[in-house]
């Protein structure tokens, strides 16, 4: 009868696994990490924290975002601070930013 070094044997199980891991992690894209978290078409509102990674509203669409459809993002209310946008998303979809009030934005 053969003997198996189990100590040995696991280590190769380990660097199996280790390597299938690195091959498809790449593969795999995490979603934003800053700014805007939605992906999809909406619409969300604006001034929703839970629209945002982190709860943090800042007029950001950061380029770890992709869009995964034409998105529709509204303005209920006037932004509590004066946002600068920066649209630098990933994905071939238009963003529209459409204001949900007659009050000008």
């Amino acid at each position: 009868m053969k003997r198996v070094n189990k100590s040995r044997k696991s280590g190769r199980n380990t660097l199996l696994a280790a390597a299938v891991m690195g091959a498809v992690a790449p593969m795999v894209r995490a979603g934003a990490t800053t700014g805007f978290s939605q992906t999809g078409a909406g619409p969300y509102d604006y001034n929703a924290a839970s629209n945002w990674v982190g709860s943090t509203i800042n007029g950001t669409w950061d380029t770890s975002l992709t869009l995964t459809a034409a998105q529709t993002v509204t303005f209920a209310a006037t932004p509590a601070t004066n946002p600068i946008l920066n649209f630098n998303y990933a994905g071939a979809f238009n963003l529209t930013l459409d204001s949900s009030s007659t009050t000008t934005e």
